[in-house]
């Protein structure tokens, strides 16, 4: 069963661009990719150019995008503030939210 998550990067402006994650979106499995692979706000923002992921892997290559692998249309939502972000994940369904935001990854726990 699919753990869903969403995935964004904070910019200065307060807005956020952001991503969904479709498969194992805990803190323990995409938590940990993003922290130890997508620790730099340059590949952060690469990860969450690529639109939304249905895989989520150690390196964007070995990673499975909607875009790239099932040929679906690119999925990049755009979000005013980080409240936005959150309701944007609530939205989705996704029990998690990661945001790339001053140097680091903040995680949130959405619902279930």
């Amino acid at each position: 069963m699919a753990t869903r998550a969403r995935i964004g990067v904070l910019h200065p402006d307060g807005s956020v661009t952001s991503i969904y994650s479709h498969w194992d979106g805990y803190p323990s499995v995409v938590g940990n990719i993003l922290a130890e692979n997508y620790s730099s706000e340059d590949l952060a923002s690469q990860l969450v150019r690529m639109g939304g992921v249905f895989a989520l892997e150690g390196t964007i290559e070995e990673s499975i995008f909607y875009h790239r692998h099932r040929d679906e249309d690119l999925q990049i939502a755009e979000s005013f503030n980080q409240m936005a972000f959150v309701q944007l994940a609530r939205g989705c369904g996704a029990e998690w939210a990661y945001l790339w935001e001053d140097g680091r990854w903040r995680t949130y726990r959405i619902g279930v």
